[in-house]
């Protein structure tokens, strides 16, 4: 089943890059993209499991069931096919992760935080910084291979917690390539460009808070944090050329969306990722062993399934509450608290998700509603900058939750029990985050 699933990913691909560039295939493609989605929504929960698996059943449900009275098999189409650009990114990401495999560069990181792990703020700067570059490409996968990398260096859990979380949310708020956020700036017509900005200082200020909360533990950090070994120097050349490749890719994929306007967004940053990691294999002098690393891009790209699915769902299920009756009674629940000011309005948003995560509701779920409902007119902001609402409600219930993907892949990563790495060493980062961020939308709003 996961041949079919990967066969059915690259069939959407193919049917969104036909309808990019050839006129005549537009009159084709509802039948065949609904047959490609109707083949991998089938053949993923032969395979898929985990709580994602589930949510993702539970939400195709109550869609199928708010349809069921007046199926409308239009708006199902619609609520189905507008998840096919995520579908289109995910089919291409495992493309990059062969070169940052073949380029050896663990091994100069590994010298670079034994270097310089004594100035502790500096090195969890510098590593949060790193692990939100990684995870641009890897997605949650980076957690784990950033292990590996500073596997040598005995940081305390509770360091390695924050680093991966303040790394993380850096992710959630800006990634080219997550699924979430580009169905937000699509939504709203935003481009890359436009809210690259306001992501930037939002990540700046998630690190600072990070790093300051640090500061506040430093003698903990400083009798944990001790080195096993010294390494020898590092290789400057090796750090700069992952940096620089990874921004770089960052950068053409800006660019390209101010220059070029595609009828799929997310089809143009697939191909730049098909183009780039190209590319860098050929830099790397790899191409050879790049062709029998390909017979492991399946089992890369089927690791999505479950993720893919439970986006598909609850993007599905969001846009039929929108155009269902209790849409209008969402809608109006959410008016009757828009005299509250701005900051409050956000706040009530975030703390909305964080509760229901809280419980055991995906902030899909939650987010989901949201967007769909609550626009930016509502909280007196612009298109630009509404997005990091949204983001900032998935962060907040992301880091205390233990009902989600991220913890429990952290607490595992360093050997933990999942709720110390919720409720114990994000604690006050979470609670910080929940209060101040409404204040630092609302400001870079006023400012941008």
């Amino acid at each position: 089943m996961k041949k079919i699933f990967f066969g059915a990913m690259i069939f959407i691909f193919l049917c969104v890059f036909l309808k990019e560039f050839f006129v005549g295939f537009e009159n084709f493609y509802p039948h065949f993209i609904s047959l490609g989605l109707g083949v991998l929504i089938f053949s993923v929960y032969f395979f898929a499991k985990g709580m994602q698996r589930n949510i993702s059943l539970l939400c195709f449900s109550i869609s199928l069931l708010l349809l069921s009275q007046n199926f409308d098999g239009k708006l199902l189409y619609k609520s189905l096919e507008k998840s096919v650009g995520i579908i289109c990114i995910f089919t291409v990401i495992p493309l990059l992760t062969f070169p940052i495999e073949k380029g050896d560069y663990s091994h100069s990181i590994k010298n670079f935080v034994s270097r310089f792990s004594k100035n502790n703020k500096f090195i969890f700067t510098i590593l949060s910084l790193f692990h939100w570059i990684l995870t641009i490409i890897l997605n949650i996968p980076s957690i784990p291979i950033m292990q590996e990398i500073i596997q040598k260096n005995n940081f305390s859990k509770k360091y390695l917690t924050r680093m991966y979380t303040a790394g993380y949310c850096c992710f959630m708020i800006f990634s080219p390539y997550d699924g979430l956020l580009n169905m937000i700036l699509i939504m709203y017509s935003v481009k890359h460009y436009q809210y690259f900005p306001y992501a930037l200082l939002m990540c700046l200020f998630i690190v600072g808070l990070s790093s300051i909360l640090l500061s506040f533990s430093e003698k903990e950090v400083d009798e944990k944090n001790q080195i096993i070994q010294k390494l020898s120097s590092f290789d400057k050349k090796k750090i700069f050329s992952l940096v620089g490749n990874i921004i770089f890719l960052i950068f053409v994929t800006i660019l390209g969306d101010y220059l070029f306007t595609f009828k799929n967004p997310m089809l143009f940053i697939s191909l730049i990722v098909v183009g780039y990691s190209l590319f860098w294999s050929f830099q790397n002098a790899n191409f050879q062993e790049y062709k029998t690393q390909f017979k492991n891009y399946i089992e890369k790209a089927t690791n999505f399934g479950t993720i893919i699915v439970f986006l598909i769902s609850t993007n599905c299920l969001g846009e039929i509450i929108q155009n269902t009756s209790i849409g209008e009674i969402i809608e109006k629940g959410f008016l009757k608290i828009m005299f509250l000011p701005s900051y409050f309005l956000i706040l009530t948003l975030i703390l909305f998700t964080v509760v229901l995560a809280l419980v055991g509701v995906h902030m899909l779920i939650p987010v989901a509603a949201i967007l769909m409902i609550v626009k930016p007119e509502f909280l007196g902001i612009s298109p630009a900058s509404y997005p990091l609402v949204i983001m900032c409600c998935w962060i907040s219930a992301m880091s205390i939750s233990p009902f989600v993907p991220f913890p429990a892949v952290v607490a595992q990563t360093i050997d933990e029990d999942i709720l110390k790495v919720t409720f114990k060493y994000n604690k006050i980062y979470s609670i910080l985050l929940i209060l101040l961020c409404p204040a630092i939308i609302l400001l870079l709003n006023k400012i941008l």
